[in-house]
């Protein structure tokens, strides 16, 4: 879906192929450790923390073993029932905030926030709106093709606003921010890369 990706796939089908050849297997997973393994670690996180650990403990037991297996069918239809609201990608958002040939799109029930047409940049006021309305779990904040830095303190506002936990996705500027280019001081409004 982005420009240079068919480099990738190339490769990781090269390497697929010599794996399957050196283990003898039908299958090989020889993707890096990338985003969007991250991301979905951060969902399940999430998911274990504020879905997950409350029923159990409301169950009284310390495991999902403990549960009976209609409370566990129970648990795992809460856990598939959550909400996400991200970028929407034609804004620059990306495949793993919720969208449906992502594994997240089949995890959460999405909505996707946009950018102003006229300007180009996010309007807090309606993905604050947005959120009100469809009450994600989860507001994820972090792009692949936004040219603007986020106001992650808005954003969190919003969060907080609605009960969401705010899961900022930085994979695609984690470069900028672990040089220090990008400092959370600097993570204030929509400025220019």
């Amino acid at each position: 879906m982005y420009a240079g990706c068919e480099v990738v796939d190339r490769t990781e089908t090269l390497a697929a192929g010599h794996a399957r050849a050196l283990f003898g297997a039908d299958f090989a997973y020889v993707q890096p450790h990338s985003g969007i393994d991250a991301n979905l670690v951060a969902y399940w996180a999430i998911l274990a923390r504020r879905v997950e650990a409350p029923y159990l403990a409301d169950a009284g037991v310390d495991h999902v073993n403990g549960l009976s297996a209609q409370a566990w069918a129970d648990l795992r239809l809460r856990l598939g029932s959550q909400r996400m609201l991200g970028m929407s990608l034609d804004a620059g958002g990306h495949l793993t905030h919720g969208f449906r040939p992502n594994i997240s799109g089949k995890m959460f029930d999405q909505a996707s926030y946009g950018v102003d047409p006229e300007t180009g940049l996010i309007d807090y006021d309606a993905v604050a709106k947005l959120a009100a309305e469809f009450r994600p779990l989860i507001l994820v904040a972090g792009y692949s093709a936004y040219p603007r830095l986020i106001d992650f303190a808005r954003m969190a506002e919003i969060a907080d606003g609605v009960g969401a936990t705010l899961m900022v996705d930085i994979t695609h500027f984690a470069g900028l921010v672990a040089g220090k280019v990008l400092r959370s001081s600097d993570n204030v409004g929509d400025h220019p890369h």
